[in-house]
């Protein structure tokens, strides 16, 4: 047979493989017209959505997470000014090298390590605060005093925007090499957060882990894409009423962390960091109970801290002291002051207010004297009850502010699906006053005084269970 019908002859070779690549790049040039004609016809109809500052600084400082769907960049350096609108004062921040919020406090030293892990969600980890003024360094400082014979180092595990699902997941990760003797868990707003997914359908709407960077670029860019993505996870785009972890999940969460603590050796201390509405008061306060934990209400704690210059209840819970038959409050200052009570088990939960008096009567003991106090008999049913000092001219006149101030409405708490009702900001902070901001920063997050007030309660705390 003729070699030349065997093999192509050499001159038709290179003209083969040009009628080739010339034919590849018209349908690669066809495909780049079609997918760019099917990217403008869609940014016309749907827009790119421009990043919230929000997202541009998550973006900044965190990075994807195949277990907790993110965690904190290592070595990242920003100023919380650019998290939020709302506050545009310049403080600087820093991740360190763990990729965790820096400082960890360390006292040094050669005496034995008392090591102290502290989960959370924003509160914990700091927003709004420089590195020195989290509660967990200014806890580490307490600790250092009280115990100098000591080594003492205090880790901030807190990452922003974590539920009780993430931080179990965070705690597993880093539980047998922080080696702690402490936990201490404050979980719960982003719980209670009534997002339009709960954290299984978040879960489950996020791109593989391995092309997480290229998917946040692409989805950031192209509408075509942004819409193919919703189109293949529908779940990102459908609503559903409920919070973010449910309270059963929520407490299930908790007390894995807590009881794998107990294996390593380590005490843990609940604290429940919603702040103003602590939405799941009940369910927390149960679980420390469960768990013998020492526990901590971040709401109660500023609450009592905005009166503490000028108000005293003794004594301050009387849940389960069927010995008590009185209870005596004191208030100091110009301002009239006014007991509310509200009997737990009366199903209209309806507050009493009980004017204070400085008259030398009905439990004032001296007349005149600046001090306004009350001495009330409590009912039988007193382990039901629960109270507060406010301020009397704003519950007289904003009647339904008393009843926010114990966030006791049981329609909403039916149809929220919280212990405890979202209330309204502002007749809460008629009840209250403005002097709580003395100790948040936006009514969620607290300022460097209420971080160094969450420190000194910790430590109280800790010294108690100590003894």
């Amino acid at each position: 047979m003729h070699p030349g019908r065997l093999h192509a002859h050499p001159v038709e070779r290179p003209q083969l493989m040009r009628r080739v690549r010339r034919r590849a790049l018209a349908v690669l040039l066809g495909v780049v017209c079609g997918l760019g004609a099917v990217e403008l016809a869609m940014r016309a109809l749907a827009p790119l959505p421009t990043l919230s500052r929000e997202e541009r600084f998550h973006r900044e400082i965190a990075i994807a997470d195949r277990e907790r769907l993110y965690r904190l960049r290592a070595g990242a350096r920003s100023d919380w000014s650019r998290a939020s609108a709302q506050d545009d004062r310049s403080v600087p921040f820093t991740i360190d090298a763990e990729g965790r919020r820096a400082r960890e406090f360390d006292s040094g030293g050669a005496g034995a390590e008392l090591r102290v892990a502290c989960f959370g969600d924003s509160t914990t980890m700091g927003f709004g605060v420089g590195d020195e003024e989290h509660f967990p360094y200014l806890l580490g400082a307490r600790l250092a005093q009280r115990h100098p014979e000591r080594r003492v180092r205090v880790f901030n595990c807190g990452t922003h925007g974590y539920t009780s699902a993430q931080g179990r997941a965070h705690f597993e990760e880093l539980a047998t090499a922080l080696r702690p003797e402490l936990v201490i868990l404050a979980f719960g707003y982003n719980d209670a957060d009534r997002s339009a997914l709960d954290e299984q359908s978040i879960a489950a709407a996020q791109p593989p882990f391995t092309w997480a960077p290229l998917h946040e670029l692409a989805e950031s860019s192209s509408a075509a894409y942004r819409s193919l993505w919703k189109l293949a996870h529908p779940l990102r785009a459908r609503p559903r009423p409920g919070t973010r972890v449910s309270r059963e999940a929520f407490a299930a969460h908790l007390r894995a962390i807590a009881e794998r603590a107990r294996a390593l050796g380590a005490r843990t201390v609940i604290v429940d960091s919603c702040v103003p509405h602590s939405y799941l008061r009940e369910t927390t306060r149960s679980l420390a109970e469960e768990l013998s934990a020492p526990y901590l209400c971040l709401r109660e704690l500023f609450e009592c801290a905005a009166r503490s210059r000028g108000s005293e209840t003794f004594p301050e819970s009387a849940r389960g002291d069927a010995a008590l038959s009185t209870l005596r409050a004191r208030w100091r200052g110009d301002q009239p002051a006014a007991l509310l009570l509200i009997d737990r088990s009366d199903p209209a939960r309806l507050p009493r207010l009980l004017p204070l008096r400085d008259d030398g009567a009905g439990g004032d003991e001296v007349a005149g004297d600046g001090i306004q106090t009350i001495a009330t008999p409590l009912v039988p049913m007193h382990a039901a009850l629960e109270w507060t000092i406010a301020d009397r001219a704003n519950i007289e006149a904003h009647p339904r502010a008393a009843a926010y101030l114990f966030y006791r409405l049981l329609e909403l708490e039916a149809q929220q699906g919280y212990d405890t009702p979202v209330l309204d900001e502002e007749l809460w902070l008629r009840g209250i006053g403005d002097s709580l901001r003395t100790y948040v920063s936006d009514l969620g997050h607290p300022n460097a005084t209420g971080h160094a007030e969450i420190a000194r309660a910790l430590d109280e705390l800790l010294a108690r269970a100590e003894r």
